[in-house]
Parts: structure tokens; C-alpha cells; sequence
């Protein structure tokens, strides 16, 4: 486990974006079942992410417009539901970091933790299902961002992906997935 410093220093002077969202899709959001545990791995790996420097360039690199950054991941995401269905592989392996990993809640059993290599590998194999996805809010700070999607593929679920931009190009670092219930 990552150690987590118990205080945090934020960088204030490049602004975040939230995109609009309801309030009763930030309800639906924050009381699905198990969320605190999913919450708390979530924020760890956002952590991670910023910690080891994979979520910062040299400051004169962090002057891009946040909004114009969350309508990036928006159309990204929306390639990734093109890309899964069409099985489009080197859109894959542009898109998914080699350090990529699934965590998907599947009921009392906790978390199962599924890298890249055993995800591509599922998704190019024999049983493909059709995947659908809404993106329903995107956060960006400097260079990660955290978008939130409502998704079907083998059952309803909530996606949380977070994204890192690494010299100018964004890759999605982590994705978790729990069932809607």
C-alpha cells in the first residue's frame, strides 16, 4: 500500500473544471453500495498517480485550458466505446498504458484487479459484447483527469477512469467499474 501524506498541497494556481452534471446523478453517485472502499482506492490511485509524477509536466507545459482538456477526455472516451466495439486494437494500445489496470467490484468477494495484458486478451476473445457508455462528468487537474461514466457491457455499471497526459498525449491509467445498482 502507498503511504498517503496526511496533508496535501494543491497547486491553486492552475484552475479545474467540473462539467455539468445534475444533482441527482452526484446522489446516484455517492451512495452506491461498497462505494467507500471503492472511494478510498479511487483517491489512492489519483494519489499514485500525482505522487509519482506521471500526473505533472514542467509548469510551462500546464497552461492548457482545463475545459478544453475535459472535452478531450470526453471524445476520448466516446473513441474508447467506437474502439471496444469495433475492436479496434491500436486504438487500444495507443490509449491504455502499459501500467493500465481494471479494478472491478463484483459483490462480496471485494475487488478483483485485472492488468492489460489479461484485459486485451478478454476483450479480443471469443464472447464479445456490445459496450455502451455515458460520460457524466470529467475533472481535470493539470495533467490527470478523472472522468465518471454510466456503462453497459456485461452488466450496468459505474466506470471511474482516470487519464494522465504524458508529453501532450492522454492515456488511461486506471479504470474501476461497479455495478449499478
Amino acid at each position: 500500500m502507498i503511504p498517503l501524506p496526511h496533508k496535501i498541497a494543491f497547486d491553486r494556481s492552475q484552475p479545474s473544471t467540473h462539467c455539468r452534471h445534475s444533482t441527482s446523478n452526484n446522489m446516484l453517485l455517492g451512495n452506491w453500495h461498497g462505494g467507500m472502499k471503492m472511494r478510498k482506492l479511487a483517491v489512492a490511485v489519483a494519489y499514485a498517480a500525482i505522487l509519482s509524477g506521471c500526473a505533472s509536466l514542467p509548469a510551462g507545459r500546464q497552461t492548457d485550458d482545463p475545459r478544453v482538456a475535459a472535452e478531450e477526455i470526453k471524445v476520448l472516451e466516446e473513441r474508447w466505446t467506437t474502439a471496444a466495439n469495433n475492436r479496434d486494437t491500436r486504438f487500444m494500445a495507443q490509449f491504455l498504458a502499459p501500467e493500465f489496470t481494471l479494478a472491478s467490484v463484483d459483490g462480496p468477494q471485494g475487488a478483483n484487479f485485472t492488468r492489460r495484458e489479461d484485459w486485451m486478451r478478454v476483450w479480443l476473445g471469443p464472447n464479445h459484447l456490445p459496450y455502451e457508455a455515458k460520460v457524466i462528468n470529467v475533472v481535470v487537474a493539470g495533467n490527470t483527469a478523472v472522468a465518471t461514466l454510466e456503462a453497459r457491457w456485461r452488466r450496468k455499471s459505474f466506470l471511474t477512469d482516470t487519464w494522465a497526459r504524458r508529453q501532450g498525449r492522454w492515456q488511461l491509467i486506471f479504470r474501476q467499474s461497479a455495478p449499478r445498482r
